[in-house]
């Protein structure tokens, strides 16, 4: 058996070029696309559903003084945009609360599609299992992205602001990445490298695809995420 310290080193492999290869989530090529990608002007008005008004707490709230600025490549900069994960996993919240928040994988679709009518939020991706319940969004203004998704996420569970608050990590960016890198390969699981994570994973993007809500950006960092966790399954024991 190889050391999580090991393991951790080839699911980061996206940042250190190891062994040759250079696994990173290259959102530049994605930007530059969407930038000069010519833009179909729909003839008919959209119907936007009602959104539900933001909590007077959670309006207050500031997720940027949770979440420090990471080092490394500035995804920011590359595509204008934020990437931010938001959830809960086994590791500090309660039963009752993370089946509150779970959203059946039938469901996957619908709830991107929901978040994605949110102002803030440009994509999302949804990843519910019986362990965790994280929500991955592009988003220009951080703060405002985040509020949005933890909105839908009160709205959906039924949770008040104050019961899920203690409860939520916050990663943005680089940390964000590296997050659903260690997600996939395992090393964020109650038994380190299990499995079943990498075929939850793979169904995110599978759903997600069919779904309008989970664009370019997030398949890229998915796929890659994907790639990383079979690596990982290959090149240890």
């Amino acid at each position: 058996l190889v050391s999580a310290a090991n393991l951790s080193s080839i699911a980061m492999a996206a940042y250190t070029g190891d062994q040759g290869r250079s696994w990173t989530v290259d959102l530049s090529s994605t930007a530059l696309r969407a930038a000069t990608a010519d833009v179909d002007v729909a003839t008919t008005e959209d119907v936007v559903p009602a959104l539900p008004s933001r909590a007077s707490a959670l309006s207050a709230w500031v997720p940027g003084s949770r979440t420090k600025v990471p080092a490394g490549k500035d995804y920011e900069s590359i595509c204008k945009m934020n990437i931010c994960a938001v959830g809960v996993t086994v590791a500090n919240t309660p039963v009752e609360i993370r089946e509150k928040l779970a959203v059946p994988k039938d469901e996957w679709a619908a709830a991107i599609d929901e978040i994605v009518q949110f102002p803030n939020v440009q994509e999302a991706a949804v990843l519910s299992t019986c362990n965790r319940m994280e929500i991955y969004i592009m988003a220009k203004d951080y703060d405002e992205g985040v509020r949005d998704v933890v909105n839908w996420m009160l709205q959906h569970s039924g949770v008040s602001f104050e019961e899920l608050e203690p409860y939520l990590f916050l990663k943005q960016n680089k940390d964000a990445v590296d997050h659903i890198l260690q997600v996939s390969a395992g090393l964020d699981s109650l038994i380190m490298g299990e499995g079943q994570i990498l075929s939850q994973v793979k169904s995110v993007h599978q759903v997600g695809s069919e779904a309008k809500g989970f664009g370019s950006y997030l398949q890229n960092m998915f796929m890659q995420a994907i790639t990383a966790g079979k690596r990982v399954r290959s090149e240890t024991a």
